[in-house]
């Protein structure tokens, strides 16, 4: 950190926040992605945004953010789902070869949080669980 005390990297502010919230993100979500002009910051709780907003207001650091409440406007119509294939797995990114966290089974129904790319991050109605999911293997 600098001098005055104020971060002015979006990793060092992305420490903080996870440090002071201090969550489980296997039912909750909170992920940081950098983008052209923001540090956009995914979450679905109103109280983690509230607080993320209070810690940026606080620190003042040297880029701005931008914060994604979910579920997503890009959801639209498709705010619940189900599993149409024997199996699906629940993924920790919107990546095939990303790490399977645990998986969605036949008949299995979720809350749809955000839609990007033929991934659906979703939460699992059964466990709460939260991961992505191929938007091939569910309705």
């Amino acid at each position: 950190m600098p001098r005055n005390g104020k971060p002015n990297s979006s990793e060092v502010f992305e420490k903080r926040v996870r440090k002071t919230l201090g969550m489980d993100t296997r039912y909750s979500v909170l992920e940081f992605k950098p983008s052209k002009n923001f540090l956009l910051i995914f979450t679905d709780s109103l109280s983690n945004a509230m607080e993320i907003s209070q810690l940026y207001q606080r620190d003042r650091p040297r880029f701005r953010i931008r914060i994604v409440f979910l579920p997503d406007r890009g959801v639209g119509h498709l705010m619940q789902g189900i599993c149409h294939v024997g199996a699906a797995p629940v993924r920790r990114s919107g990546l095939s070869s990303s790490e399977q966290m645990t998986q969605v089974l036949f008949g299995e129904t979720f809350d749809t949080l955000q839609v990007e790319e033929g991934w659906s991050r979703v939460r699992l109605h059964a466990d709460g669980y939260i991961g992505w999911v191929s938007s091939d293997q569910v309705t």
